[in-house]
């Protein structure tokens, strides 16, 4: 595959683009998977707060799930434009001859 720099040119913003999204989306999951590791570990005053019944267990397992469900689709949105970006990139070097 060569390089064209008019292609490259053209679609280096759309790659900055998608970049800058994934980064963003990996720093949410991030904060998703701190929340899951520290979310029974802060202090409840009594009465204030929440009751006994509060299952932090199940509010880890949830925001685990969540947390890898959003991080694979994070994977899936860099692959597919980085593949897309490559496609559009390698199509604008071919020659057409009419």
């Amino acid at each position: 595959m060569s390089c064209n720099k008019n292609a490259l040119k053209k679609y280096i913003p759309n790659l900055k683009c998608s970049l800058f999204c994934t980064m963003l989306s990996i720093w949410g999951a991030i904060f998703l998977v701190i929340l899951c590791i520290f979310a029974d570990s802060y202090t409840v005053k009594k009465g204030k707060m929440l009751k006994d019944d509060f299952d932090f267990l199940l509010l880890r397992i949830n925001l685990g799930v969540a947390a890898g469900l959003y991080g694979l689709f994070v994977i899936g949105c860099g692959v597919w434009s980085v593949i897309l970006i490559i496609k559009q990139v390698h199509s604008g070097n071919k020659v057409e001859y009419y």
